[in-house]
């Protein structure tokens, strides 16, 4: 009779955790999903640079000339410090 250690028996555990996990991962095709939200998401942001310049030139009658030049220097920041270098045109544009 022989008996397996605790620790023989705790790797065993997380080694069979482990491969569950590997196995449903690819059954419920993790890295094709991933791969489509990357893509989408990507794929809108140019769309989404398009509203925010159509909402920031909206805001200048309501909240004055001041307020909607300080929005627009803040959108044209946060959209050059997210962007790639490749898209300074269009940030510049906005």
């Amino acid at each position: 009779m022989s008996r397996e250690s605790p620790v023989g028996s705790r790797l065993r555990g997380i080694r069979e955790v482990v491969g569950q996990v590997f196995r449903g991962a690819g059954g419920d095709r993790i890295g094709g999903l991933s791969a489509e939200i990357a893509f989408f998401g990507m794929l809108s942001l140019f769309p989404l640079t398009i509203a925010v310049a159509a909402a920031v030139g909206f805001l200048e009658p309501v909240v004055g000339a001041d307020a909607a030049e300080e929005v627009r220097e803040n959108v044209s920041a946060a959209l050059g410090a997210t962007l790639p270098a490749e898209a300074d045109g269009i940030v510049e544009a906005v």
